[in-house]
């Protein structure tokens, strides 16, 4: 006689990665990141803020990378779902002063275009992991 196995759970390895938001205008920008960050981290792309409100509302989102625009990202600080929400910013113009503003509004993290695919690798990578923590805190 054989006997059967137990059943396994039908669990996709990709729904357990992290979530990242990426809010880009650019189609070229936002194709590149994309390819960059999908092995990695489940990847939903979009290029307006109303947009990504509406994605936030609708469940978790590790991380977000966007675009160099302090106004999208205070509308995304000010909506609950996005209060905590790590952001990388991808600037495509170098300037300290624009760096040094979205850093004072509360940007976790600011890059010059094109960011290196490993650093923001792995800054996402720390900024995740650190949400994550505070998410795992604040259910206790």
């Amino acid at each position: 006689m054989s006997q059967l196995s137990p059943q396994l759970k039908n669990t996709d390895p990709a729904q357990s990665r992290p979530q990242v938001l990426l809010i880009l205008k650019d189609d070229l920008v936002r194709g590149m990141l994309q390819h960059d960050l999908a092995g990695h981290y489940r990847i939903t792309a979009l290029t307006k803020q109303d947009a990504a409100l509406k994605h936030l509302a609708q469940g978790s989102c590790d991380a977000l990378v966007m675009d160099d625009d302090l106004d999208a990202f205070k509308s995304i600080r000010a909506y609950p779902p996005g209060a905590n929400v790590p952001v990388i910013m991808v600037a495509a113009t170098a300037g300290k002063q624009n760096m040094l503003r979205a850093l004072e509004a509360g940007v976790n993290d600011y890059l010059m275009w094109p960011p290196d695919a490993d650093v923001l690798r792995a800054r996402l990578r720390l900024l995740v992991a650190d949400k994550q923590r505070s998410d795992a805190q604040q259910r206790m």
